[in-house]
């Protein structure tokens, strides 16, 4: 199967309600589309997640963050310092609440988004344990749960992204 095809095929499944195990370009991930409550739940229990604890949501394009955030040009000029890349944005929305956003340099998960829009991720392990850089890495447990495994054919770099707070005044560095 090409590659475009299992992107489609990844794209199916996340529209239809499901939990994807996908690379990225940090680690592997279990997504699934933000309107999906079910499968966002089903995230949780996968990873025995806080669900105090919020996913990030990636983004295909800078143009997505004005979605959730008023325009401004300091949030534009952070964003294109450091996207596309692996680092996650803590955002204030317009509603006044926290948004982690990141735009990911990997082109598949990118057409990915392109076809599906935004999606929820979080890495592909257990709370609290390591987090696998490659699918074959994944534990049973985990890859039972999913609805569809795709590597996208990615490489993921083995480093969870960074996560940098914007919402006050400066940078607050949260994960390095």
């Amino acid at each position: 199967m090409n590659s475009m095809t299992r992107i489609y095929k990844t794209a199916e499944v996340l529209k239809k309600g499901g939990v994807a195990l996908i690379s990225t370009d940090t680690v592997c991930g279990l997504a699934a589309l933000p309107g999906n409550t079910c499968a966002i739940e089903r995230i949780y229990e996968i990873k025995k997640r806080d669900p105090s604890k919020p996913l990030a949501l990636l983004i295909p394009s800078i143009e997505w963050v004005w979605k959730w955030v008023d325009k401004n040009e300091e949030i534009k000029k952070i964003c294109e310092e450091n996207w596309p890349g692996a680092v996650t944005l803590i955002m204030m929305t317009k509603e006044g609440e926290t948004i982690g956003l990141r735009m990911p340099d990997c082109p598949p998960l990118l057409r990915l988004m392109e076809i599906t829009g935004p999606i929820c991720a979080t890495s592909a392990n257990v709370s609290c344990q390591p987090a696998p850089i490659q699918v074959n890495q994944v534990c049973r447990e985990i890859k039972d749960k999913c609805d569809i495994i795709d590597d996208l054919g990615v490489k993921p770099d083995g480093k969870p992204s960074s996560v940098i707070d914007i919402t006050g005044p400066g940078r607050d560095i949260v994960r390095q």
